[in-house]
């Protein structure tokens, strides 16, 4: 099962959508701009902090259910059978360097 699978639209547009805005963008990036939208949707929906804390726990709990069925319990790798739907991509950094080229005597190879 994709992670999307259980998403109905408007839900599913809304998912390609910040896969789309999410791309090009370092994934801790990501994580951190998905967890404050998360974060600010239990805020907002609800008004005590003891419901916040079962909002998230119960979140968490199926999120956590979720992401192991893409892992081998026996193996404890990623399991190579279910689709990549959505793919953070980092951009490519090119360093410059301070060293001549490598190879024989003043990098003449």
């Amino acid at each position: 099962m994709a992670p999307k699978d259980n998403l109905k639209q408007p839900g599913e547009a809304l998912f390609e959508a910040f896969g789309l805005a999410a791309s090009g963008h370092l994934p801790d990036e990501v994580i951190s701009a998905a967890m404050n939208i998360v974060l600010n949707v239990v805020r907002q929906r609800t008004s005590r902090r003891s419901g916040a804390i079962a909002a998230m726990d119960e979140l968490f709990g199926r999120s956590m259910d979720a992401l192991m069925q893409h892992y081998d319990g026996t193996t404890d790798r990623r399991r190579s059978v279910v689709p990549f739907d959505q793919v953070v991509t980092v951009p490519h950094t090119r360093f410059q360097t301070k060293f001549g080229h490598l190879g024989r005597k003043n990098g003449h190879t």
